[in-house]
């Protein structure tokens, strides 16, 4: 699900994010404990009123995720914390009182055992703290959540510090893959510890290793031109291009994958991205494919039906798309899949992350289809192996699974 994470500014917005709190925890043996009795209207009114504190301070900076419709789905608080000793002196800050029903004692031994263990963070000095992440129950596992794990991960990793949250038994998955681990038992509390959280911890990564993007669906053709020179570029170093492309001129090069991706705009099971920037540049893209099983057409013939500019080795190009073509028709063997047709980021751009957040709704599109992924990849594979990719012959293939599955499975 393309989104655009945005910072939350406005008051208006608290209700909003109160009532996704509320509708994605709430199905939670957790939340009816902590709850228990108290007017849902009440409850909404209370975390709206928690969320307005980090509006205030500029260290606590909140992202909501909207979709293509305007809608919010999802939203993160961040908050860049200094060590121990090096605390700003604070105003007092009333926590605001539980309403009516709600479990007062369980919810102060929880949240008291919470802020001792958060008190520990600051053991390592400067760190990063996600305090909440919260995705609508409809826009879950597609994507939401990378997208707004994506601003607090890269701030750690430009500042050279850890990374800490508490994961519920949902988001145990999610954080993984993200980097983090374990560090202690879980936090429990309430009967039989029904009430509990993971402690996790993420070790600070080379600043190039992540990247602020926002990934957008590319809808208008005036983009194309764009898009077809960002690949030339990617791709202009290595042999293939130089033997396929030979003598034809950047001009014919250019109008030859317009006239493709123009193809594939017009076709509902062809979705493609772009990943923009904090500078509005476009840094990269993709172009994915949702089909069906295999019916004996060959998946290469669409690219053979665009006439080849002059100055195109026709001979090698002709049997580069042959063989690619055949190894296609070999994917569908199974049954419904995805398909990476075409992945690019800018050279100044390459291993800062951005390659994984365009491939984030394949991946989640598989998922939710319970479908496998294909894909040919360049000698430079670094993001298909961090997403779950092993290596055939001549391809890629992401191992099918299931939606309920917390994280992919592998073949």
């Amino acid at each position: 699900m393309p989104v655009t994470v945005e910072r939350v500014v406005h008051p208006a917005d608290l209700p909003t994010l109160a009532s996704l709190h509320q509708a994605a925890f709430g199905p939670y043996p957790t939340h009816d404990l902590l709850w228990r009795d108290a007017d849902p209207e009440a409850e909404r009114r209370w975390l709206a009123s928690i969320f307005a504190g980090p509006l205030k301070k500029p260290d606590e900076p909140m992202f909501k995720a909207v979709d293509e419709d305007g809608r919010v789905v999802g939203f993160a608080l961040w908050k860049v914390k200094p060590g121990k000793g090096e605390e700003q002196p604070k105003e007092d800050e009333a926590f605001p009182d539980l309403p009516e029903g709600a479990d007062v004692e369980l919810t102060k031994e929880f949240f008291g055992k919470l802020d001792a263990l958060r008190n520990t963070y600051g053991d390592e000095g400067p760190h990063i703290h996600l305090d909440t992440l919260v995705v609508s129950p409809t826009a879950q596992r597609k994507g939401v959540g990378h997208a707004l794990m994506a601003w607090g991960l890269a701030e750690a990793d430009e500042r050279g510090v850890p990374a800490f949250i508490e994961a519920s038994e949902q988001g145990f998955g999610l954080y993984q893959k993200f980097g983090f681990v374990r560090t202690q038992p879980d936090l429990a509390c309430g009967p039989n510890g029904v009430v509990a959280v993971t402690p996790m911890r993420r070790s600070p990564r080379k600043a190039s290793q992540s990247a602020k993007v926002t990934v957008h669906r590319v809808s208008d053709p005036a983009e194309l031109p764009t898009l077809a020179a960002l690949a030339r570029t990617a791709f202009s170093p290595y042999p293939t291009h130089r033997l396929t492309w030979a003598d034809a001129s950047h001009q014919d090069e250019q109008r030859w994958k317009v006239t493709k991706y123009t193809r594939s705009l017009e076709k509902a099971n062809e979705h493609m991205f772009k990943a923009v920037d904090g500078r509005g540049e476009v840094v990269g893209f993709a172009l994915w494919k949702v089909l069906p099983a295999h019916d004996g057409a060959k998946a290469g013939d669409a690219e053979e039906t665009l006439n080849f500019p002059n100055g195109v080795n026709l001979e090698l190009t002709k049997e580069l798309f042959a063989k690619v073509g055949d190894l296609r028709t070999t994917y569908g063997n199974g049954g419904q899949y995805i398909h990476l047709d075409t992945l690019v980021v800018s050279p100044t751009a390459q291993r800062g992350g951005i390659g994984r957040a365009l491939m984030a709704w394949g991946l989640a599109e598989a998922d939710r289809l319970s479908a496998p992924v294909f894909l040919e990849s360049t000698p430079d594979v670094a993001a298909q192996r961090v997403t779950s990719f092993t290596s055939g012959a001549a391809s890629s293939g992401r191992a099918k699974t299931s939606q309920s599955a917390p994280s992919p499975s592998h073949q």
